[in-house]
């Protein structure tokens, strides 16, 4: 109600008519602003659940049904997001490399990401992921379809825990004895 009373014009401060009038509607005022923030923020990608990322869905042209085929698991609300955002940069990018980057840091949680060309190997590229490997992202990386590429290149795509063994001096995300583990195939 303060803010109501704020923004009253100054003939209209300090009358107690007005102010009963602004006090009757204060309550329904305060439902209603809480109605359209809800509005805006259940809505986002970012904070929707059940059937509002449904909805999100329909719009990007992604349902749960097509999003469980693509990845391969069960398309919980954080899975089907993740997804939807996937579609999202799928739909809007150019493949540059810096949407590369992008992509690989929303599908995978990608830490370090390192991209090579060869003159060997035209029309190829090798993307190198290091990232906290979770169910999710293992089951992600073993899905096929979710490679962000310019078409007709070829994407060779490793991944690599964050956790591994190694010298600091030599790699600045390595862990020495004791924390780090040795590499492992985690395909």
């Amino acid at each position: 109600m303060n803010s109501i009373k704020k923004d009253l014009p100054q003939q209209f401060r300090d009358k107690p008519r007005i102010e009963v009038l602004v006090q009757a509607f204060d309550e329904e005022i305060a439902e209603l602003e809480k109605a359209i923030k809800s509005l805006t923020t259940e809505r986002m990608i970012s904070s929707a659940i059940g059937k509002q990322l449904d909805m999100i869905g329909s719009i990007v042209n992604l349902s749960r049904t097509d999003a469980m085929a693509l990845s391969g698991v069960e398309a919980t609300d954080e899975i089907y997001r993740t997804l939807l955002r996937y579609k999202i940069i799928a739909n809007t990018n150019r493949c540059t490399i810096s949407e590369l980057y992008d992509a690989c840091k929303l599908l995978y949680g990608a830490q370090v990401i390192s991209y090579h060309e060869s003159r060997a190997s035209p029309a190829a590229f090798q993307l190198s992921v290091g990232a906290e490997i979770s169910a999710q992202t293992i089951s992600l990386l073993n899905s096929k379809g979710l490679k962000i590429k310019p078409a007709g290149v070829r994407c060779n795509m490793s991944y690599y825990s964050m956790d591994f063994f190694g010298f600091k001096d030599l790699n600045e995300y390595a862990l020495g004895f004791g924390a780090g583990k040795f590499a492992q195939d985690i395909n």
